[in-house]
């Protein structure tokens, strides 16, 4: 489900996965490894790792979409040259990436597909597995309850799970911890209840820790939401805090920005104000050093803001939003709301109402323009329903109260559900409703008692004093090994003094050897250049003569369309003689069949592929041809469902002669008297490596006395026979018109 937990700052888990801090050094550093690297797929890998850091950096600067292809291009271009094709799957998934980006969804699916039939046919479980994780990324994206709930999101959990499945038959740990994570990141995102998300993250927390993996930071805040959802405080705040102890030990000033501020979310609801406004102060400082989201710095600032109103800080804070306006101009709808909600906040607060009515109604414009299941309308809710029932306006109260316990009923978080109970029966004890007033009075009891009492708030004390006491303790020990260091620095100087003596000795021999190999190097260059030259030579002339093999098939199939042309014309020469209209028509039918072996052999010699042809275009150029040489003008319309495909010579001319016959006997048979219709062709891929044509129409259908299939009874033939040729299936349907279907496997 969509993770809008609060109105104080829930927008965090919308935010994308924080970057390297150096993206360019480590590019730099692969780029050293790579011109020391040797022509083989360990330079494969080296390329594709600095594409997959431009990929990362695109989203900062579009010129590095450009410098990722080139070197996705690069490890494409080496893959071939050695002929492995694991590492052609691999440049395929890169290049999804890059489409991702750009975005060109259609031909990054086509990438990852191809990428998946090559680990399959390979057995390489790692490679499907890494395909099934890249092709999930194409399901479910989306916001909202509405986006989530569709049977492409759940298409998304099951490739993720078979990727998971699949890693831990390949034996790879570290992957499959890595899918584990995610997967709870969108169950808990598809779920209502979470029950699903913590075994999976408790899974992975198990293989990581198996692996001695310290980065657990991100899974220990994921699992600590997970209790603030259900509401178990203790446990949020437990595994909270131990996320913030291993970003703070890695120095993760991202990672601690964003736990400070679900610390400082959890404290809030538990009303211990002081110590959470302390936690939003910091997460705010980590944030605003870093700068690289501002969603997650107004977030935190609206947080701090609700921190303050509760403890007083009311014109401090009108000062803040002043300086946040100046220093992070609004950007987005959704960057107005957060300063609207706080300026609304703060002078409702100073009971300045006449001040606050402007930005309660600019609030309550925008609620009512967007969708109630929008993400962003949390933050709108809770502002102006205790602005309605400070300014008395208890019936517009009531209105925001039922439409937000609307959102955190479907969303199943229990301490905005309580909150929301709690300003509801305020409302109707105003309006004098005391059957309402009751019901919501017990509803806000009953669930502040499940999530609340004094041993809990007992033990999460004892949690942050734990915490603190550890602290402390490592603050000592950093001291103590600091006084340490010093000493054995002391010691160091000393032996560096020795060092440098025994050095200087050692750097002249190795001056001397290293010149010495330096005029090795000279002679094996110059032997090195000869060969290179000869090299050079060689493929020059295999390029001139791969240019004259590619000019001599084009020659080819020009030469065979002309003749295929000429026969044509001696054929249509000869019909003028006949006065035998079957005759006649048999000639007519054979034209077709050359025109459509024609086509293809002109495709090849026009295009820069001389071997294979793309049917789409040519399927609609083969339709144009026959509506005109037919007539039809605009009794019988076409349809066209047609994969861009690209077929072997071998296949395509056979199904060039189906379709021409297929919409031939259409266009003749299927509308009778001038009868109008639509004949439609669909080509696209069927299950495993197959494709599935089909060449159907609305017409007539099959008569009881099937004359007019007799009378075609050479094109059926044909058809049969071509298919059979092709290794496929050939069937016909006739229900609600005629249907030619052909199964074939793709070459």
């Amino acid at each position: 489900m969509h993770r809008f937990l609060s109105v104080l700052g829930i927008l965090v888990l919308l935010l994308p996965q924080a970057y390297a801090q150096s993206v360019n050094d480590d590019i730099n550093e692969l780029r050293r490894q790579l011109s020391r690297s040797s022509v083989d797929t360990g330079r494969v890998s080296l390329l594709l790792k600095i594409a997959g850091q431009h990929v990362n950096a695109a989203y900062k600067n579009h010129d590095d979409l450009d410098s990722a292809l080139a070197h996705a291009n690069a490890a494409m271009k080496l893959s071939w040259q050695l002929n492995t094709d694991k590492w052609k799957g691999q440049c395929y998934l890169m290049y999804s990436k890059i489409c991702m980006q750009q975005p060109d969804t259609i031909k990054g699916r086509e990438y990852v597909l191809k990428a998946g039939e090559l680990f399959k046919s390979l057995n390489d479980k790692n490679g499907m597995a890494d395909a099934c994780v890249e092709l999930s990324s194409y399901y479910g994206n989306g916001d909202y309850p509405e986006v989530i709930a569709t049977p492409s999101f759940q298409q998304r959990i099951r490739l993720m799970e078979q990727a998971e499945e699949l890693y831990e038959q390949a034996g790879n740990k570290l992957k499959e911890a890595n899918v584990l994570k995610q997967l709870g990141q969108v169950y808990m995102d598809a779920e209502t209840d979470e029950k699903k998300a913590l075994p999976v993250l408790f899974k992975a927390q198990a293989i990581y820790q198996q692996l001695h993996y310290d980065r657990l930071e991100d899974l220990y805040r994921m699992i600590s939401r997970v209790f603030q959802v259900t509401g178990d405080n203790e446990k949020a705040i437990q595994y909270g805090l131990l996320a913030l102890k291993t970003a703070d030990a890695l120095h993760d000033s991202d990672g601690i920005a964003e736990i400070y501020n679900n610390l400082g979310q959890i404290y809030f609801y538990l009303e211990q104000y002081e110590k959470s406004r302390e936690y939003y102060q910091q997460s705010f400082s980590f944030a605003e050093q870093s700068d690289k989201h501002i969603e997650l710095l107004l977030t935190v600032a609206n947080s701090l803001i609700n921190a303050n109103n509760r403890t007083g800080r009311v014109k401090q804070n009108i000062e803040f939003l002043a300086y946040m306006e100046k220093k992070h101009p609004v950007m987005s709808a959704e960057q107005q709301i957060l300063y609207d909600a706080g300026y609304l906040a703060c002078y409702q607060v100073l009971k300045e109402y006449k001040t606050a009515a402007p930005y309660a109604a600019r609030l309550a414009k925008i609620s009512s323009s967007k969708s109630p299941h929008n993400g962003i309308q949390p933050f709108i809710y809770f502002p102006l329903i205790r602005y309605y029932l400070a300014t008395g306006n208890y019936r517009s109260a009531r209105k925001y109260c039922a439409l937000n316990e609307l959102h955190w009923q479907k969303l199943n978080f229990p301490n905005n559900i309580e909150k929301n109970y709690h300003l509801w029966y305020r409302a109707d004890s105003c309006l004098g409703d005391t059957k309402q007033e009751l019901l919501h009075y017990r509803k806000y009891i009953t669930i502040r008692d499940s999530l609340f009492n004094k041993e809990k708030s007992k033990q999460i004390s004892e949690l942050q004093i734990q915490y603190e006491t550890e602290k402390k303790e490592q603050n000592i020990q950093l001291l103590t090994k600091q006084a340490q260091l010093k000493e054995t620095q002391l010691e160091r100087v000393k032996l560096t003094k020795n060092i440098i003596i025994g050095g200087a000795v050692m750097l002249a021999i190795l001056l001397g050897l290293g010149y010495n190999r330096y005029r090795l190097k000279q002679r094996s260059n110059r032997l090195l250049e000869a060969q290179q030259k000869e090299i050079s030579q060689k493929n020059s002339s295999l390029s001139k003569l791969l240019e004259e093999k590619e000019w001599l098939i084009k020659e080819i199939h020009h030469r065979v369309k002309n003749n295929l042309q000429i026969v044509i014309s001696l054929l249509n020469t000869q019909s003028h003689y006949l006065d035998n209209e079957a005759a006649v028509a048999a000639i007519i039918e054979s034209q077709h069949r050359m025109q459509a072996m024609s086509l293809i052999h002109q495709k090849l010699y026009q295009s820069e592929n001389v071997t294979s042809v793309d049917m789409l275009v040519y399927i609609s150029e083969l339709v144009n041809y026959l509506q005109d040489s037919y007539d039809t003008g605009h009794r019988i319309l076409f349809s066209q469902d047609v994969e861009r495909i690209d077929l072997d010579v071998s296949q395509a001319i056979p199904v060039g002669l189906i379709l021409n016959e297929a919409i031939t006997n259409a266009i003749k048979y299927a509308f009778p008297c001038g009868a109008t219709g639509t004949i439609t062709i669909v080509m696209n891929r069927a299950m495993g490596n197959n494709i599935l044509l089909s060449i159907s129409d609305n017409g007539i259908g099959m008569v009881d006395d099937t004359n007019k299939v007799k009378n075609n009874s050479l094109g059926m033939s044909l058809m049969k026979g071509l298919a059979s040729q092709l290794g496929g299936t050939f069937t016909i349907y006739s229900s609600n018109g005629f249907k030619n279907e052909i199964e074939f496997p793709y070459v």
